[in-house]
């Protein structure tokens, strides 16, 4: 049990730091393209929901 915890407070971690990170750096590079952005920032807050509940 207490090992599942951890996973999952690691996985918390991982979506809701380093994802919407990365996903920042990718955003910036790609913003010429201002939809593909837009679209990353909808599916991290999606995943970023899925992961609080």
């Amino acid at each position: 049990m207490k090992v599942q915890l951890g996973i999952s407070s690691l996985t918390r971690l991982f979506y809701q730091v380093v994802l919407p990170f990365s996903i920042k750096i990718l955003g910036g590079y790609h913003d010429k393209q201002g939809e593909l952005s837009t679209k990353y920032s909808a599916g991290i807050k999606a995943i970023q929901a899925m992961a609080v509940v």
